[in-house]
């Protein structure tokens, strides 16, 4: 149950209960939207329906592997097309546009244009549509390359199918863990502004995929999680991708950029370590807003409910903090984290 301002009726006694509120009501995005945007997507599929050749559509993209966070900027969905005649392969652009013209078409598309791999459709939503045609050759998916600037005009491998897979393989060896914390880590990484994130939002991603490898609470996914990006962003380190781990998602970070971004999860990474250490959780919150930003339920952004939490009994006093019990049980902190 959520209350008028939209977050939840729970009360916040743990770290744990903490990140699972940052995440439900900061990091997801908004509820409305997912539920327009999962109405709009099949409406958009049935228009590109009419393409020649049309075989399939598949969401692709952070909605398709549902790590998205913050804000929905864009639906990704892959256009499978049978290219029997050789039409297709023989013109990226050409297909761009036919795509794009078939895009116009549906009712919800103000304006369609085509750009490298995608036709972006502008929607009266506060998200878009990006439609991704794609072609099979030799065991291999096909997504066009269109940059005249450059003066490339092919079509080239891609993987949209085998990171929606890696993904949901990485959530069930998790525990279901995974994809709340991919969305966590984004949300930390997206605080910034949209133009001043850290890393891309899918090297971020693939950060925490490389990072976990099983069941752990969102404190200690956190701190693993920056310590793979800190260490993988030092120079001639890379980051796989999750979908295709003989490519990295970090290729064209210049050594200037992937500096800086190294000196920004480098503090984090240290704030975070501090945060992990603290046993008393009260204090532990606190320090958690110093990696999250005031969004993150603490007994000095969100008091009523941690208060609320104290008063019902699953706290006793312990000096001048207050340590958490669970129905009885002693709260049990997890494993030190190693220093660096």
């Amino acid at each position: 149950m959520t209350s008028d301002d939209g977050k939840t009726n729970d009360a916040i006694s743990t770290v744990e209960k903490a990140f699972e509120v940052f995440e439900l009501e900061t990091a997801r995005i908004d509820p409305d939207v997912y539920a327009d945007a999962v109405e709009t997507h099949p409406i958009i599929t049935e228009a590109l329906s009419t393409l020649p050749g049309f075989i399939k559509a598949r969401l692709a993209g952070s909605f398709g592997r549902k790590t998205h966070a913050l804000l929905l900027k864009d639906i990704d969905l892959v256009i499978y097309l049978n290219d029997a005649d050789g039409s297709y392969f023989a013109s990226p652009s050409d297909t761009l546009l036919l795509v794009a013209d078939t895009l116009k078409g549906c009712s919800l598309v103000i304006h369609a244009e085509p750009k490298v791999r995608a036709v972006e459709g502008l929607l009266d939503k506060p998200y878009r549509v990006d439609a991704v045609p794609a072609i099979a050759a030799n065991g291999a998916t096909l997504l066009t390359d269109h940059r005249p600037d450059d003066g490339v005009e092919e079509w080239s491998p891609a993987h949209p199918q085998g990171q929606v897979d890696a993904a949901i393989e990485k959530n069930q060896s998790c525990g279901g863990n995974y994809l709340p914390q991919v969305r966590i880590v984004r949300a930390w990484n997206g605080q910034f502004g949209p133009n001043n994130k850290v890393l891309s939002s899918y090297h971020a991603e693939s950060g925490v995929f490389w990072a976990l490898d099983g069941p752990c609470g969102h404190a200690e996914a956190t701190v693993r999680s920056l310590d793979y990006l800190y260490e993988a962003l030092a120079p001639g380190h890379h980051v796989a991708d999750p979908g295709n781990p003989i490519a990295n998602v970090d290729d064209r970070l210049e050594d200037s950029e992937r500096l800086a971004a190294r000196g920004r999860v480098g503090e984090a990474l240290d704030a975070a370590r501090t945060a992990f250490e603290i046993s008393d959780d009260l204090e532990a919150m606190d320090a958690w807003v110093k990696v999250f930003g005031p969004s993150f339920p603490a007994p000095s952004t969100d008091p009523a409910r941690v208060v609320e939490g104290l008063a019902s009994g699953a706290t006793f006093a312990v000096g001048t903090g207050a340590s958490i019990t669970q129905q009885g049980e002693p709260f049990i902190r997890p494993r030190s984290w190693r220093s660096r």
